[in-house]
């Protein structure tokens, strides 16, 4: 791969990661679990929703950020 692309697809992989990371981190240390369509305060936990959504979009963060470093 030619260096301008290689540096292209890190910058983006960065980027996506880093805003997984945001959002992740928003969700799960804020409790911002009705930022989400399909929750329903009535038939959910909003802690435990949280946890859970923000937890799934850290470790996607973290692989997001592993397959950007692992390219190189």
């Amino acid at each position: 791969m030619r260096e301008a692309d290689l540096v292209g697809t890190i910058i983006i992989t960065c980027l996506n990661g880093g805003i997984l990371t945001f959002f992740g981190a928003i969700i799960k240390y804020f409790q911002a679990g009705d930022m989400m369509n399909f929750f329903n305060p009535k038939k959910h936990d909003k802690y435990k929703t949280s946890q859970i959504v923000g937890n799934g979009l850290l470790i996607t963060a973290l692989i997001v950020f592993s397959i950007s470093f692992l390219g190189i």
